[in-house]
């Protein structure tokens, strides 16, 4: 469980949706980076030189007024009235108001040209000064105190970054929706299912997509559905001149050559069988007749067939199994076809193959396993495909790769599931559920 969440989670952050929101995500905080380096080093500038014509006249006007020497009291009620900080130097006086910064003066080093105004910025304030005759006015302009509406200032814009991340999220997570439906649609493919279609809605690229994933499938099975039909055409077209060849080898003389070729008519008849009854499987009219069966009775009647036969069979039949709703002589071909491969890949093994059944739930379970040299990993998810040989050489074992898919649509056809395990050098197990009810 918790390698699954860890791969998950790795999944996740490498995810393309993970990766576009966090480029998205960049792309606003650069921009808003960039918006405030031009103000900075931009517009403050321009601001403080456009405005200073303004200053000075205003400024002038203020400090005129206050007179020479300046009326503290007057300044006072100024600063008190409009929100501003005042402060005064000169002759035996060195006044300012409550809002003003000592260390303004610190900044300000010498005094000002007479009538010129100084503009400065400290502490998200613009300051100005002024000389006028013997006395240095410095006014600093309004600003909100520290403290007020703080807090909820920062709220409102937390709140508005978080909604904001949220609505692109959700954007995003909507707009990349068909590529994770592509995902699943390509998963059904790869496990057989070529009737998965996804949604074509809309006409940019990931609509153009599904259309041509659509397409692609309806194709696929188009032409699986043509193969399967060749297939069966021509099954049925060979069971006659088989039938014929076989009562014409029966009537004649025995031999090396005529037993030879016996036993490749029956090799093909067996062929034949397998690729009819396949498609028998999913067909309406050949569909399965289903009723409770005793399958532990059925696993040994098979079962005992192969008892003579190298490495040796283990097989206890369980007593009181519940029977269970099958198709007795579809359900026979399943058990002989894995039973044959069993014997036919596990005969070199010092071990016998091995035949457990037991019941999960609502569900059967029926087990063979063999201890012979194992599939490759890379032809597991190919062996229930038609005609796919492990051996490449047929030379090594008889057979035509049809076995396995025939039990695969078997077992399907009876609601059930079929499952291969296998390790190079230490044998195969094929698991076979079948529902009870």
């Amino acid at each position: 469980m918790t390698h699954r969440n860890d791969s998950a989670e790795r999944r996740g952050y490498q995810s393309l949706f993970f990766k576009l929101f966090i480029v998205l995500l960049g792309t606003v905080l650069l921009t808003y980076l960039a918006f405030g380096g031009f103000y900075r080093s931009y517009w403050n500038e321009n601001a403080k030189i456009e405005s200073h014509p303004n200053q000075v006249h205003y400024w002038g006007l203020v400090s005129a007024e206050l007179g020479t020497p300046p009326d503290t009291l007057f300044a006072k009620r100024l600063s008190a009235e409009l929100g501003i900080a005042i402060g005064i130097k000169g002759p035996s006086l060195n006044w300012h108001a409550k809002d003003f910064s000592e260390d303004v003066w610190d900044i300000l080093g010498q005094t000002s040209a007479v009538d010129s105004v100084h503009l400065f910025f400290r502490e998200g304030r613009l300051w100005a000064s002024i000389q006028k005759g013997e006395y240095t006015f410095v006014y600093g302009s309004r600003r909100k105190p520290a403290v007020e509406n703080l807090g909820r200032d920062w709220l409102v814009l937390l709140v508005f970054i978080f909604l904001a991340w949220l609505l692109g999220w959700f954007t995003l997570h909507r707009m990349l929706r068909p590529i994770r439906d592509l995902e699943s649609g390509v998963q059904g493919v790869a496990a057989g299912n070529l009737d998965v279609r996804l949604t074509e809605k809309g006409n940019d690229e990931l609509a153009a997509l599904a259309r041509s994933f659509n397409a692609m499938t309806a194709s696929l099975k188009e032409r699986l559905r043509a193969r399967d039909q060749l297939l069966m055409d021509v099954s049925h077209e060979l069971r006659s001149p088989l039938t014929r060849m076989r009562v014409a080898l029966e009537m004649a003389e025995p031999g090396s050559a005529v037993d030879s070729l016996k036993e490749e008519v029956v090799a093909l008849n067996a062929m034949v069988t397998e690729i009819l009854e396949t498609e028998r499987a999913q067909s309406d009219l050949g569909g399965l007749k289903k009723h409770p069966e005793n399958i532990a009775g059925l696993i040994s009647e098979i079962a005992s067939k192969f008892s003579g036969r190298t490495p040796g069979i283990l097989w206890t039949q369980p007593h009181g199994f519940p029977a269970v709703p099958i198709d007795p002589e579809r359900m026979k071909m399943v058990v002989r076809n894995l039973l044959d491969n069993a014997f036919k890949y596990g005969k070199t093994s010092p071990r016998p193959v091995e035949i457990y059944l037991r019941s999960e739930n609502d569900t059967a379970v029926f087990t063979v396993r063999d201890f012979g040299p194992g599939i490759p990993e890379e032809d597991q998810r190919l062996v229930f495909e038609p005609f796919y040989r492990v051996d490449r050489s047929r030379s090594r074992s008889p057979g035509y790769g049809l076995g396995l898919p025939l039990c695969k649509r078997l077992v399907e056809a009876h609601g059930g599931t079929i499952l291969l395990s296998s390790q190079n050098g230490h044998g195969t197990e094929v698991t076979v559920r079948l529902p009870l009810v």
